[in-house]
């Protein structure tokens, strides 16, 4: 591999506990790999974490929180291989071999996209896959979408997904590695709060793609009308005149939930 082939993109934002684990495995790779972390206003130590790896990776520190489109945007404007990756700063038990594995397809133009799923532990299809924050792409696909990625939020693999769609994607499973869950790394007191904010945000990217403009998404995903996911919820039930749109953006919801609280929706198939 030649040098600046593949580089790869991590956005951090307070991952102290585990930024370093991501930063130990990849610096593993071998010279051909741009490692590129972005540190978006991080208020813990994961600023002097990433200092300490500083002669072998690049950091690019944001003064306040822009969120993760805007880190990830930033991250591929600097980078200078044809091949991004996106890796979250979050992952346990990361290994080089499995960034070769995301890589591979593309050097051998299998894929045009490949999406890696490392949440499920059967056979099945996980849903859950298509918002993998474990990505590679070409540079020059992705180039185009800059500035509405950066606009982007939680909701940056919905959007990437959808502008994408036609590029031919290839999903693979990684074996051996997770994520460490919100609610294993911050207050609990924060996470319902949190949580809806993530909701929120991905569920006004679907509805933008799907169609419905930036004012009317702000203003029926406002947080000021919906105070928890059961709001939320309930709205979309009675949202009749955006029945087609809201479909995507239940599956979403209700595969979240099932994740992160063992939930499930008793009207699943009502729509």
């Amino acid at each position: 591999m030649s040098e600046q082939d593949v580089s790869i993109v991590v956005p951090v934002f307070n991952e102290e506990r585990t930024v370093a684990s991501v930063a130990r495995a990849l610096v593993k790779l071998e010279p051909g790999f741009e490692l590129i972390f972005v540190n978006d206003g991080s208020t813990d130590n994961s600023q002097e974490v990433l200092e300490k790896f500083a002669d072998r990776i690049k950091i690019i520190s944001l003064k306040r929180n822009h969120g993760k489109g805007f880190a990830l945007a930033i991250g591929v404007k600097r980078a200078n291989g044809k091949i991004i990756v996106f890796l979250d700063a979050d992952l346990v038990n990361l290994k080089p071999e499995h960034v070769e594995r995301m890589v591979m397809p593309l050097l051998i133009n299998q894929a045009q996209v490949v999406i890696a799923s490392i949440s499920s532990t059967s056979g099945l299809f996980d849903p859950l896959t298509l918002f993998s924050g474990q990505r590679a792409y070409f540079r020059k696909d992705l180039f185009p979408y800059l500035s509405q990625m950066s606009k982007t939020r939680y909701g940056i693999e919905v959007y990437l997904n959808k502008t994408l769609r036609k590029k031919k994607t290839k999903i693979i499973k990684l074996k051996d590695i997770s994520y460490v869950l919100k609610k294993h790394k911050m207050d609990s007191s924060k996470l319902p709060s949190i949580y809806l904010k993530e909701v929120l945000d991905i569920t006004k990217t679907i509805a933008q793609i799907n169609g419905m403009s930036l004012k009317k998404a702000k203003s029926v995903y406002n947080k000021e009308k919906i105070k928890s996911l059961k709001d939320l919820l309930k709205m979309i039930g009675e949202s009749e005149d955006m029945m087609e749109d809201l479909k995507e953006v239940k599956r979403y919801i209700n595969s979240y939930l099932a994740k992160h609280f063992k939930f499930k929706n008793n009207n699943e198939n009502s729509y």
